[in-house]
């Protein structure tokens, strides 16, 4: 496909194009999976958000009750009969959405490119954990199989992958067949 348009923003090597070839606004050149893995495993949160673990454990108990909420209205949702099972959070960072919802009584699960952040969360006992790495690979390592979750959620991460469609379709072939998807 080819990317261009309007121009937003250049930084060194690349533009930020609002793209009449796909209809988002993105990098260009689009950055490849590799220099993207790097990126968020080894520099987001070290080099971009230095604060950002910090930040949010200090604000912890307004991030549990924003994610508290969400997982209510999944609930709501997707369990009238009340049975709570398996979620996944996509780019569960340090692990707050993780804790509110095992909480809550899910068993909660977790996909993290950075290193940091899954270290947080898994010294903090938050869910079940979180995996590093990335959607796009989740399933090949994975004992989940198509099918698997009850609820699978994502927060401000559409942004950060090459190709939120392929990922919204990765997210629907992780869901049972009455799953929800919660996306923010």
């Amino acid at each position: 496909m080819l990317h261009k348009g309007n121009v937003l923003h250049k930084t060194g090597v690349r533009k930020i194009v609002d793209c009449v070839g796909c209809g988002f606004i993105h990098a260009d050149p689009i950055p490849s999976p590799a220099e993207l893995g790097v990126y968020y495993q080894k520099q987001f949160y070290s080099d971009r958000w230095p604060q950002y673990i910090t930040k949010m454990e200090f604000e912890r108990d307004y991030w549990l009750a924003i994610y508290d909420e969400r997982i209510r209205m999944i609930e709501e949702w997707q369990l009238p009969n009340g049975k709570k099972g398996e979620i996944l959070d996509v780019g569960s960072g340090p692990g707050l959405f993780l804790s509110a919802a095992d909480a809550r009584g899910w068993r909660a699960h977790g996909i993290e490119p950075s290193e940091d952040a899954n270290n947080h969360a898994d010294s903090r006992g938050y869910g079940l954990g979180a995996w590093c790495g990335t959607l796009e690979d989740y399933p090949l390592v994975n004992k989940y199989v198509p099918s698997s979750f009850d609820a699978v959620h994502m927060s401000f991460l559409l942004e950060h992958v090459p190709d939120p469609a392929r990922a919204l379709q990765k997210c629907n072939a992780l869901l049972k067949d009455d799953g929800i998807l919660c996306i923010e």
